[in-house]
């Protein structure tokens, strides 16, 4: 019997968590996938963790040299190959549900594409913990419905969709944001679920977070100077503060020179975007969680207001 999902995992120096995600899989009370996992040529031991793990078949594609890295290359060579009614999209840090490929398979009966919020893992250390609550916090608001734009960390829809997508290999971020405005720009829409969720494995130092941030911000500049206020436009998970943050932030910066006074009024501002992510980190994780917070959330904007400013000459 052929199978109906194809769950497409591109990995890159996972070997710490891989497995944990394919356990996730293998206890899926849907079973009805094949698993395709694209490999960025790992220098770890991720390849021997994935061909030593014999609960699921799975069908692992290392690159050639010739084709690019990142995830976006990844992608690209996992569409073509798919060959079964519809794919999903999963991070190799991200852990589903055991009720995740169910639920998503009843909702793609009424909806094209599907994902489900992504939940704190609470098992990383506390500044990982930290960093998954405010994407927790983000979902909070929103719940569930149609949406212009979802993260590719857990997304699934009908092959045919993918079949024909073509994403820009020089983005190693925000390539799911090429995606949405490469589906929605053909008339299909995403929809978030409340029925199932997935745990995502965070970034734990202050360094890692950092480079992230500055990539972040760095390859969402270059995708929008290539589609002006349509590449992220849709996203209302994150809305506008990647652009209005840093501005403040940089604002503050000059101002502590200037008139320190003026500075204390910008970082005000900045707690107020922030607030909703305090009030709910400090909910879920106390008031003690609150000073790594505030020092996140400055490492944060000094990431995103960098790599705005390298992003601004490079072009895709």
């Amino acid at each position: 019997m052929s199978k109906l999902f194809t769950i497409i995992i591109p990995t890159y120096n996972s070997s710490a968590y891989i497995t944990k995600t394919l356990e996730c899989l293998y206890r899926q009370s849907e079973n009805n996938f094949l698993v395709l996992i694209i490999d960025d040529r790992s220098t770890d031991q991720t390849v021997s963790v994935i061909k030593q793990y014999q609960k699921l078949k799975i069908e692992l594609v290392v690159k050639e040299k010739k084709i690019p890295k990142g995830a976006a290359a990844s992608l690209n060579l996992a569409f073509k190959q798919v060959g079964t009614a519809y794919l999903a999209i999963i991070d190799s840090d991200a852990f589903l549900a055991i009720n995740w490929l169910a639920e998503i398979k009843k909702e793609l009966v009424l909806h094209e594409l599907v994902g489900a919020p992504i939940l704190a893992y609470r098992k990383n250390t506390p500044l990982g913990y930290l960093v998954g609550l405010e994407i927790e916090s983000r979902y909070e608001r929103i719940k569930k419905g149609r949406l212009g734009h979802l993260s590719s960390c857990n997304l699934a829809g009908k092959s045919e969709i993918f079949k024909n997508l073509r994403l820009s290999e020089k983005l190693l971020y925000a390539y799911d944001h090429q995606l949405s405005y490469l589906v929605t720009t053909a008339n299909r829409k995403f929809y978030l679920t409340d029925k199932t969720y997935c745990f995502h494995l965070n970034k734990a130092t202050f360094k890692n977070i950092f480079l992230q941030q500055f990539n972040i911000a760095k390859f969402h500049l270059m995708l929008a100077k290539k589609m002006p206020n349509k590449a992220v436009e849709n996203d209302k998970i994150s809305n506008k503060n990647l652009a209005i943050q840093p501005a403040i932030f940089l604002a503050a910066i000059v101002m502590f020179f200037l008139n320190i006074y003026i500075a204390v009024v910008f970082l005000f501002f900045l707690i107020i975007l922030n607030f909703n992510f305090l009030v709910y980190a400090s909910t879920r994780a106390g008031i003690k969680f609150l000073p790594l917070a505030f020092f996140y959330i400055f490492i944060r904007n000094l990431a995103w207001t960098a790599g705005a400013f390298v992003g601004i000459f490079i072009n895709l």
